[in-house]
């Protein structure tokens, strides 16, 4: 905690029913939230691993911190091409997403191939694997460390956006 600074995330690795999360805005209160998951089990055994994150600004970055992972949205029929899945992975969120994910493919690809995502064939079984993830706290912490791993091998997102961006227009400007 002291090593990041604040303001700093702390979060129960578990669920914790919406309440395990704390952005503390000192190391002293990062240091009370630790305390209070760790030593007084104020989660019970969702708290027993707690997570120490970086504190990014912005609505989805807020929404993102304080989940235990994400759901890529419009990969579900009728849509079909998908949300951007990097900022989710980025901060080590398991992934789950429907069958539709055209605009996003290789990168999906990626991660199923790292083992970060979970992609359903239609909306019961994303359904049966939104839940699957939800109750396994096992599956969740296995695919945040491979969700890091990927990033890692990826470079930040802005260096993987960079670059994702740069092979597209080098293959629209080869096949002209």
């Amino acid at each position: 905690v002291e090593e990041n600074g604040a303001p700093i995330v702390i979060k129960a690795d578990g669920l914790a029913a919406g309440k395990g999360v704390t952005v503390a805005s000192s190391i002293g209160e990062a240091e009370v939230a630790l305390r209070a998951s760790l030593e007084k089990n104020r989660f019970g055994k969702a708290g027993s691993t707690v997570l120490i994150e970086e504190f990014l600004v912005g609505e989805e970055m807020t929404l993102l911190q304080s989940a235990d992972f994400a759901f890529m949205g419009k990969s579900l029929p009728p849509h079909h091409g998908g949300q951007n899945p990097i900022e989710p992975v980025a901060l080590g969120l398991p992934l789950v997403m429907g069958p539709n994910h055209q605009n996003f493919r290789e990168t999906c690809s990626e991660l199923l191939t790292h083992k970060a995502l979970l992609v359903g064939k239609n909306a019961s079984e994303t359904h049966s694997l939104l839940l699957k993830l939800a109750q396994n706290p096992e599956l969740r912490f296995s695919m945040k460390s491979n969700c890091h791993s990927w990033m890692i091998k990826q470079g930040t997102p802005s260096d993987f956006t960079y670059n994702y961006l740069s092979n597209l227009i080098k293959k629209a400007t080869d096949h002209q």
